[in-house]
Formats: structure tokens, sequence, C-alpha cells
């Protein structure tokens, strides 16, 4: 799943920690939505002392073991568009007369994509007898919202 963030990066260390729910970073953004380059640590003296892109209107960033390294360190505020991780899925019940009954609103849904969704519903049907190709399940689903049946 993709989100993004607005980051407030600590002004004294140029440090930002990851979000809480951060997988891989697909891109950093200034406040005045200039990107921010990615460098590796092997590269970060020749960026930062580089005459042609001086940091100071060229902004980078490495990734260290607990969150964002940016330069200059004063870089003020930065959103990140990432990677998150999904939910944890959670069939929630109440008890009914000594029997679980499903709970829609406590119950966090899988987050699926649409080809995802179509491979699980594929391999569903193959398991009772049905082979249908990619295709042939869209059209069928289509069918089936149109038609009712």
């Amino acid at each position: 799943m993709l989100a993004t963030t607005a980051l407030v990066v600590n002004a004294g260390t140029g440090a930002i920690a990851y979000p809480g729910d951060y997988v891989q970073a697909d891109s950093l953004l200034t406040s005045t939505v200039q990107r921010v380059r990615y460098t590796q640590q092997d590269s970060l003296y020749s960026y930062y002392n580089s005459t042609i892109d001086a940091v100071a209107t060229n902004p980078i960033y490495m990734i260290t073991s607990t969150g964002f390294q940016f330069y200059p360190i004063t870089i003020g505020t930065v959103t990140l568009n990432y990677i998150k991780e999904a939910p944890s899925i959670v069939w929630a019940y109440t008890t009914v007369s000594g029997r679980p009954v499903y709970s829609s609103a406590t119950s966090v849904q899988p987050v699926w994509a649409d080809v995802d969704l179509l491979e699980i519903i594929a391999r569903a049907l193959k398991l009772i007898g049905l082979n249908l190709q990619d295709g042939q399940l869209q059209q069928y689903a289509n069918q089936v919202t149109q038609q009712g049946q």
C-alpha cells in the first residue's frame, strides 16, 4: 500500500525516524516540492562537498538503521511517499448464545490488489474443479455483476 506523510526533520541532527508502518521509500520531497536525492554512505563525501550540486540547493538523504539522515540538516519538513505495511487481518466476533457471530465493525479486512483478488478467486475455483484463465474469470465476473446471476 502506498502512503504519504509529512515529516519534520530535527534541525540539530538532520535525522528523522521511520514511520511506524514504513517498509520502503518511494520518494522524498521538500516543502517546495523539490526532489530530495538518495545517496549511499560511500558517496556522501562527494555529494556533500560538491561545488556543482551543493546540498544547500540540492538536498540529499541517506537511509540509516533507524531512519533517514538529511543534508542540509536544516531542511525542515519533507514529504515521504512510501510503501507501508498492510494492516493485520482480524476476524472479530461477538458471542451470541454461546456462538461466535462475525462483527464487521471491529474486523480488519485484508488489503488486496485487484490482480491478487483475481488470482485467489481463480485458485478457489480450481479447487472445486473450474479452471478459468484471467480473461475468462473477468468476463464471468462482469456477467455476474451485470445480470445478477
